[in-house]
């Protein structure tokens, strides 16, 4: 599919329950071998593999030095991104049980959620909604020893990923950790550790929630962070957190141009996981999208109309 598309480099982000966030979920696939070599097979270059790992030290993660193993094996040296962890969150049915009333449990499954009544699904997202605040530092002091932590964390990463030649990043996803001012300042620790080459993937997807707007005030934020920035991917960002395809929002053009007259060269991915559609229809529309933002940052008004794509 990928070669069909044309698409020759891959960031791996393994297909998972997005409700398991218990196991380190994005290290949860069963044959890493088997996916490097029909990647290889198809010429497509493995430019990053994503771990989602919970435990403080990725070495106690037996699945994350199988696949490094596993890279060393197939002469491959993908960067490795690195997101925030869950190890905090409540997991099983009674730590769930303090932000639910009796009655309720939380659901373990996607099926078990869609069979909820409307009523109990919006106790549920509130429920999520309290363990995702709670995520966030109440004090100075507190933000200090978060901080500290996730440098430790990235810093046992990049010595474990070091012999097999790969280099960490750190993965803007949700929560404090999502957040940039945090990523910077995990940063600015682990340069006072003497750790230097960790950098950024900048995902559009996750540039703003309840609580920031990237958007708002991107040039100054891209000014901060462009120094570290690895990769951008691209997503299209519409109304007051839609996530839609690129070309399809309001606030993606704006951003990608600020990047391209800051002088900033490094790969540009497609991030369209959320959507439940056929794989292959997805990517072919987030190119068309994508391809319709490149010809907009070419020459200015030259594109037309942005190209007619379902926004859901």
């Amino acid at each position: 599919m990928l070669q069909r598309l044309g698409i020759k480099h891959y960031a791996y982000l393994s297909s998972t329950d997005p409700w398991d966030s218990m196991n380190d979920v994005n290290t949860s696939q069963h044959d890493v071998d088997a996916e490097i070599e029909a990647m290889q097979r198809h010429g497509i270059d493995i430019l990053a593999w994503y771990f989602w790992v919970n435990a403080d030290n990725p070495a106690d993660v037996p699945k994350v030095r199988t696949t490094l193993e596993s890279f060393k094996r197939h002469g491959i040296h993908p960067q490795i991104w690195v997101t925030n962890s869950f190890a905090s969150s409540p997991h099983t049915p009674e730590q769930w049980r303090q932000f639910l009333p009796a009655g309720i449990s939380m659901p373990q499954t996607k099926q078990e959620y869609d069979a909820l009544s409307t009523h109990d699904k919006e106790v549920v997202k509130e429920a999520a909604r309290q363990v995702a605040e709670r995520d966030f530092p109440a004090n100075p002091q507190e933000q200090t020893l978060r901080v500290a932590k996730e440098a430790a964390r990235l810093k046992a990463f990049v010595n474990l990923a070091a012999p097999y030649g790969c280099k960490v990043n750190i993965y803007n996803h949700r929560g404090w950790f999502g957040m940039i001012d945090n990523e910077l300042a995990i940063l600015h620790q682990l340069h006072g550790m003497g750790i230097h080459d960790v950098g950024m993937v900048y995902n559009f997807s996750h540039s703003r929630d309840e609580r920031h707007d990237d958007s708002r005030d991107f040039p100054e934020l891209w000014a901060k962070i462009k120094r570290y920035v690895v990769a951008v991917n691209v997503a299209g960002l519409a109304g007051e957190q839609d996530v839609v395809y690129p070309s399809q929002g309001e606030h993606e053009l704006d951003m990608m141009r600020t990047i391209q007259d800051s002088g900033w060269r490094g790969p540009i991915g497609l991030l369209v996981l959320w959507k439940p559609d056929d794989t292959e229809v997805v990517l072919r529309n987030a190119q068309l999208g994508s391809d319709w933002v490149a010809a907009e940052l070419r020459d200015p008004r030259s594109a037309g109309p942005p190209p007619s794509l379902p926004r859901s």
